[in-house]
């Protein structure tokens, strides 16, 4: 497919549908998508698909008295094929859209004499824009996870279409004590860290769906790996390929964690790109280049990454942009190479440090210095079998804190409530007003807070206010006096649910992809909302 570039309006026809002619495609979309605040949803395009010979309607014809596009343009996905996606940022009567490589289907089409189904035309064409949901009946048989999200796509639309979601009904105020789990972020590096050992036993592991379905990849190279409570036995002597099967790593962004250690292990790895939840931009060039750098061979491939060769021996100095899940490769991918790492800029979150306890317990030299940098000492040799406990997960706790403030008949009781890490979230809560108690050995007692007010943060690296923090705190400023001002610095796509705030009769004013502002206090009511990424719902 040419990848020159074309543009195309589309234009409000009535309050019904919106559509657009073209040569050889017209596409239609619900009134739900021009009055979205901005936020751009997905369409369908009825066609074979798109063809740059097309003669695509100019910005100037036939738009006499509808209006004019609105100068504030956002660009809002960058993806690792080469197109991009604009569209406006306002609730207009038209869009402008830019593409390259961009196809729109149904379940396939017929094109030069052969069908081309959904596994076949993402393969090819690396990208399909999905559906909105005035199709969704259409596409139960659909499987999700051959989709690139390429745009500000909701999490939602998919779960319906896969006929889940949940009925929330008032009941009680809440009250007694919780205990706070395992945390799957700390799980995931940890399980595929494992991989470099011959028998592992973590303890405390979350037994959720995201862990269940790694284990199913993990599972896919020969190890054995099975539940007793929450406890997780792994023995990874049978393990005998790289190959994973690549449906299971399309529909899974942590799979990427295997890089490091299968790379170790076998020499060569080549997965597909991994898919994930939706909110927004998290680019894997600082893996591929951190694991280059080391002495890998990458193989520029459209739908997949292939990596083969060794690690050199040497010092290095590496740089993971402040990603997680990049310094978590970076670093399980130097504890046995020789040599010494400087990995700067690195992540130093709760979950990474508990991913380089259980390397040092396994016998890893590993030095974190909280300028970000983190230092390894290669080792010729790990531990064959280590006992661990994972973590408890800081982000329910935090959940919990503000359930507890909004929800408690009088008060509830948090243990495991890691109190240490989130210092920077606790003390933006008891800003705004929220009443809590430390009872000592890492147990919070949150009071029910009804005097709240109007507070101003920002989301940012560990030890900052946590973006996994921003939405549910977002929530809890609904109730509070005044005109509080969001700002989220680590993604673009963490605002969006904002909208379905609105439907509650909530009162929050995107000003951009990465800030709002949230007028209080306001009564939210019950509605029909969708969940736009994995922890606003």
């Amino acid at each position: 497919m040419d990848p020159s570039i074309g543009k195309i309006i589309i234009r409000h026809i009535n309050r019904s549908s919106v559509i657009v002619i073209g040569n050889d495609f017209h596409i239609i979309l619900p009134p739900e998508s021009i009055i979205s605040s901005g936020i751009q949803q997905s369409f369908f395009v009825e066609s074979s698909f798109f063809k740059t010979s097309c003669d695509f309607i100019d910005s100037r014809q036939g738009i006499t008295g509808i209006g004019e596009i609105h100068p504030y343009m956002s660009m809002i996905y960058y993806s690792r094929y080469p197109f991009k996606y604009i569209s406006c940022a306002i609730p207009s009567i038209m869009w402008y859209i830019e593409f390259r490589r961009v196809i729109g289907i149904m379940d396939g089409f017929i094109h030069g004499g052969k069908w081309w189904g959904i596994k076949t035309t993402v393969r090819e064409y690396g990208v399909i824009i999905f559906p909105f949901l005035l199709w969704a009946n259409n596409f139960l048989q659909i499987k999700i996870e051959f989709f690139e999200f390429i745009d500000m796509l909701t999490a939602s639309y998919f779960f319906i279409i896969q006929n889940t979601m949940l009925k929330i009904k008032w009941g009680q105020h809440l009250s007694g004590t919780v205990e706070i789990s395992g945390s799957k972020n700390a799980s995931l590096p940890i399980i595929a860290a494992s991989l470099l050992l011959d028998e592992v036993t973590l303890k405390n592991v979350p037994r959720i769906g995201d862990i269940f379905s790694f284990l199913e990849i993990i599972r896919s190279l020969g190890v054995v790996a099975e539940f007793e409570s929450n406890t997780l036995h792994m023995n990874m002597r049978p393990m005998n390929t790289s190959e994973m099967d690549p449906e299971l790593v399309q529909k899974f962004r942590a799979s990427i964690l295997t890089l490091a250690p299968l790379l170790h292990k076998f020499g060569s790895i080549n997965i597909p790109y991994p898919g994930g939840c939706n909110i927004g931009k998290r680019p894997i060039d600082e893996h591929i280049n951190g694991l280059k750098e080391i002495g890998y061979t990458s193989t520029d491939k459209l739908d997949s990454i292939h990596l083969s060769g060794k690690a050199e021996s040497g010092e290095k100095h590496l740089y993971a942009g402040f990603m997680v899940t990049a310094t978590e490769n970076l670093i399980t991918a130097n504890v046995r190479r020789s040599g010494k790492t400087f990995i700067h800029l690195s992540a130093i979150e709760p979950h990474v440090i508990n991913l380089v306890d259980f390397l040092k317990k396994a016998g890893a030299n590993i030095v974190v210095h909280y300028d970000h940098t983190i230092e390894i000492t290669g080792v010729d040799s790990l531990q064959e079998h280590v006992e661990f406990s994972i973590t408890h997960d800081y982000i329910e706790a935090g959940t919990f804190i503000i359930f507890g403030a909004l929800a408690s008949e009088k008060y509830i009781d948090i243990h495991h409530a890691c109190i240490n890490i989130l210092t920077s979230f606790i003390g933006k809560c008891r800003e705004a007003g929220v009443r809590m108690e430390d009872l000592g050995n890492d147990t919070l007692r949150v009071y029910r807070s009804t005097n709240l007010h109007a507070v101003k943060f920002q989301t940012n690296v560990f030890p900052g206010f946590p973006t996994d923090l921003q939405s549910i705190f977002s929530i809890l400023l609904t109730q509070a006096e005044g005109i509080s001002r969001v700002q989220e610095i680590m993604f673009e796509g963490r605002l969006n649910y904002l909208v379905e705030i609105e439907k509650m009769k909530g009162h929050p004013a995107i000003l951009n992809p990465h800030e709002a502002l949230i007028f209080g206090k306001t009564e939210l009511r019950g509605t029909t909302v969708s969940s736009w990424d994995l922890r606003a719902g």
